[in-house]
Formats: structure tokens, C-alpha cells, sequence
């Protein structure tokens, strides 16, 4: 039976101060389902909570191959880590998992008084098991993006239309919505000065000279349609000037991405492997400059400020870029591009020709420019409409 809540209302301030006190509240529940990515973009929340409400206990709800990310920061005094299937519970084979997981989410948010859960994620499968967790512990305030089912959720964040529907504005209007307003919404992974010596370290087993720029090349995504061909970054490797050095990175699943990084056959890259975010964030660190399409180490670099040469085909750098000014975005104009909703990107019918039609010189361009200065305007290339 689906417990007895009002109907969410669109916006309603929570005062994290006076109701804490009152209801005599100790934390507040954050849940991200979603890609590195998302986690990546829930840290100024985590940041805002902790500067505003620092005798609120944070509590960080993600998937186990993202939470690693926050785990032992400051931005999260407790990080509840679930197995990817849980975020996906309806299927029979997923349904054990599911449940062990509501179990474990009940009883944290049980253990000690909750005032609010927050649901980041927009997709409403996501946001339907954050949703249902937190209606049946009973939080009193539960914010999420999803209208549907109106029992989840006592407060629907109205969602932004484009344009200007980046995830920084999404932030924005959420802190508002939370009475949280003033903050920078720009990502925060408090790297250690320990972490960036280990990386420093690392690259130097590599047998890659830390005192020159280092560039860096990420070839696979999380979809085959949002990566640029191994052999067009092997190139790109190889006109690169003297005194440059290269790192290929392999980030991914651990088979995939080590079988595209070693496509790339440059003048000698190192190669770069790892599943832990925080190492590969340090790691970025060291970088002068990111090559990559629309990827989980593009995010990572643009939080840790590396400049990012994007490679965007099917998804839309409108809705989720890197953002400053000191990063390039390259796509072509095509009439069927973007094609991806909510990041789901659809079987192309063209052959991939947003990303295959990609010519080397604009990206080899772009990366000289970036190599010679930090500020550069986005690139916009026109192309033929496939037919």
C-alpha cells in the first residue's frame, strides 16, 4: 500500500535552521543515482549544506562505482554505496537487490531524525526508488524533479526549459528552493595534497616528464556513439610539437576501455587505467589539456579545472558542458544532432556522422590554441546534413 502524503506542492523553502532545531533533526539525505557526472554536480549542494547548516549531518546516497568520488571527504560525513542494480529495481532479476537496498536506506535514514531528502536525479526511474525510500522512512520534507508518482515527493522542483537548462542552473534553482541561495555552483572535490603527489608519482612511473605539458586523450564513453574514432586521436597524438608529453586515458569498463585505449596508436602514449574517480581527478590535475567527448573524465577535469577540448555528437553541450571559459566545445551542425533525451542517446541511423565527419585539423587547432592559452571561445563547425 502506497503511504498517505499531500500533494507536492512546486516550491516550498525548507528552513534548514529553525526546522532542524524544532524537529530536532541531525541530517539530511542526498540521493544521486545517476553517472559520475551527476555526483559530480551534487558537491556544491554538499558544500552549501555544510557552510550553512554545518550541525547537519550529510548523508550521500549513490551508486557504488560513483560513491568512491566523496567517500572520506568533507563534503559527506556518511556515504551509503548501492549496487548499481538497486537504482533499478521492477525487473525480477534486480528485485533482491532492490529490496536489501531499501532496507539498508530505511534504517540509515531511521537511525538518527532526517529533516529533508533531496533526489537529484531527473530520471524518473532513479527518482522513483529515491522517492519510495524515502516515503516509507517517513521524511518530512522530500525534494525531487519528478511530478510523477505524486505520492514520492511533498516538493516538485519546477525542472528549467531550454534554453538554459544546464545542470549549474538546475543547482541553482534548487538551492533557492532549499533557502540555500548565494553559492557558487561550480564543482568541489577536495583533493588532498597527498592524492595530487600520488599522481605526480604515477605519471612519473609512466615514464612521462611532469615539468612538460602533458596532454591527455580520453577515447572511450559510456556509449560507443559519443566517441570520436581511436584513429583520429592516434593522429591528433601524432601532430602534437615537440616537447609535449601524452597520456591516454582508460576510463570505463576495465576490458573496453583498455582494448579503445590501445587503438590509439600514437608516437608512444603511456597509458593510463583506472575505475577509482579520485585518482583519475588527481591525475587531471597534472594535465595541461583533456581531449574526450561527452565522458565522466571530462567532468572530472572541468572540476578540477583542466582545460577540456569536448567532442560533442548525439548529446547536447547546452545541457550538460563543461563549463568556463577556458574549455573548447567542437561538434558539427547537423539537423539530427543532438538525438540523446535525458542523456539516452537512440540507434543512428547515419552511421554516427556527428562524430565520424569530426575532421582532425579544427581539433588539432583548438588543442595548439588551448597549449598557448587557457581562454578560448567555444568552436561551431558547419557540416552537411546527412541523407
Amino acid at each position: 500500500m502506497k503511504p498517505t502524503t499531500p500533494v507536492p506542492s512546486v516550491v516550498a523553502p525548507c528552513r534548514m535552521a529553525d526546522e532542524s532545531l524544532q524537529h530536532r533533526s541531525t541530517q539530511v539525505a542526498i540521493f544521486c543515482g545517476g553517472s559520475l557526472a551527476s555526483l559530480i554536480q551534487v558537491t556544491p549542494l554538499l558544500r552549501a549544506f555544510r557552510e550553512r547548516a554545518p550541525h547537519l549531518e550529510r548523508f550521500l546516497i549513490a551508486r557504488s562505482d560513483t560513491a568512491p568520488l566523496l567517500i572520506g571527504t568533507p563534503l559527506a560525513d556518511r556515504v551509503l554505496a548501492l549496487p548499481r542494480a538497486a537504482w533499478h529495481g521492477g525487473m525480477r532479476a534486480w528485485l533482491p537487490v532492490a529490496r536489501m537496498a531499501r532496507r539498508r536506506v530505511t534504517t540509515m535514514l531511521l537511525d538518527r531524525p532526517t529533516l529533508c531528502g533531496i533526489s537529484w536525479d531527473r530520471s524518473p526511474r532513479l527518482a522513483r526508488a529515491a522517492g519510495s525510500w524515502m516515503a516509507r522512512a517517513e521524511v518530512p520534507h522530500r525534494y525531487g524533479f519528478v511530478r510523477e508518482p505524486a505520492w514520492l515527493f511533498t516538493d516538485v522542483v519546477p525542472d528549467l526549459p531550454p534554453p538554459g537548462r544546464h545542470e549549474s542552473m538546475r543547482m541553482r534553482l534548487l538551492l533557492r528552493v532549499l533557502d540555500l541561495p548565494g553559492f557558487e555552483c561550480s564543482p568541489d572535490l577536495a583533493l588532498t595534497r597527498g592524492e595530487r603527489q600520488r599522481a605526480r608519482a604515477t605519471l612519473a612511473r609512466l615514464g612521462i616528464d611532469v615539468t612538460r605539458p602533458l596532454v591527455a586523450v580520453n577515447p572511450a564513453a559510456d556509449h560507443r556513439l559519443k566517441e570520436w574514432s581511436p584513429g583520429r586521436y592516434a593522429e591528433l597524438l601524432s601532430t602534437l610539437p615537440e616537447g609535449v608529453e601524452r597520456l591516454v586515458i582508460g576510463w570505463g569498463r576495465p576490458t573496453r576501455a583498455m582494448r579503445v585505449a590501445q587503438l590509439v596508436r600514437g608516437p608512444a602514449p603511456a597509458i593510463f587505467a583506472t575505475r577509482h574517480p579520485r585518482e583519475l581527478a588527481a591525475i587531471l590535475t597534472r594535465c595541461a589539456l583533456l581531449v574526450t567527448g561527452d565522458s565522466d573524465p571530462m567532468h572530472l577535469a572541468a572540476a578540477v579545472g583542466t582545460p577540456v577540448v569536448a567532442l560533442y555528437g548525439p548529446t547536447d553541450p547546452e545541457w550538460f558542458g563543461p563549463l568556463g571559459g577556458q574549455h573548447q566545445i567542437l561538434r558539427l551542425r547537423l539537423r539530427c544532432s543532438p538525438c540523446a533525451v535525458d542523456d539516452r542517446v537512440p540507434p543512428c541511423p547515419y552511421g554516427q556522422a556527428c562524430l565520424r565527419d569530426l575532421p582532425l585539423e579544427p581539433v588539432r587547432d583548438a588543442v595548439l590554441r588551448a597549449l598557448r592559452s587557457r581562454q578560448a571561445a567555444p568552436i561551431e563547425l558547419e557540416a552537411r546534413v546527412p541523407t
